[in-house]
């Protein structure tokens, strides 16, 4: 909780979402502070777009970030940050 400055509430709502039997404070790989932090940083590094490019300029990191929340592993909390849970 101190690490991610998660309180009771977001920790309660990460173990209820969570797929796996598992609980412990593990499943937490990275929090982003919003779907737009999320799709950038998952973007560069995934390899969709390369630092300095064309594709920088024109690719949207939020509409990105909003469709990873759709998959299992990311999670967005209730004040906007996404999680990125270990599976």
């Amino acid at each position: 909780m101190d690490k991610y400055n998660l309180d009771e509430e977001d920790v309660e709502y990460i173990f209820d979402s969570y797929g796996l039997d598992y609980r412990d404070r593990g499943i937490v790989s990275y929090v982003f502070n919003d779907a737009y932090d999320l799709g950038y940083e998952e973007a560069y590094s995934l390899g969709y777009v390369k630092r300095n490019s064309v594709s920088e300029r024109y690719f949207d990191f939020e509409k990105f970030g909003e469709d990873l929340l759709e998959e299992e592993q990311y999670l967005e909390l209730n004040d906007g940050r996404c999680v990125y849970l270990n599976y």
